[in-house]
């Protein structure tokens, strides 16, 4: 029996390494997402607006798709994109949680 392999099967999908997505990647792509603007993102996060791009582009390049259509100072989602954002912003929420469940906990140098 002939298999026909779409442009997402495993085969495909192994061409290159995977890399682990960073929480800056997906916190970027979401405050820009938000706020409809690399530079509102940037100043949100207290970083320069290349940096958000360069985030977001390597998240883009990471998962080898376009998620912010970009044309002469436009900025949309693609349909990729509007699928990663509520994914990103619960990862983010999830670390945001996960480091202040750390920080509120009584200083310890006991092991368990």
């Amino acid at each position: 029996m002939n298999r026909v392999h779409s442009p997402t099967s495993r085969r495909n999908a192994s061409r290159r390494p995977h890399h682990l997505t960073s929480f800056s990647q997906l916190q970027a792509f979401a405050t820009a997402a938000e706020l409809g603007s690399f530079t509102r993102a940037a100043a949100a996060l207290s970083i320069t607006q290349p940096a958000i791009s360069e985030l977001i582009r390597r998240l883009e390049h990471d998962l080898e798709t376009t998620l912010i259509g970009r044309r002469g100072g436009k900025f949309a989602l693609t349909m990729a994109g509007e699928k990663m954002l509520p994914h990103a912003k619960q990862a983010v929420a999830a670390a945001r949680r996960a480091i202040e469940a750390v920080r509120n906990e009584a200083p310890s140098n006991n092991f368990l």
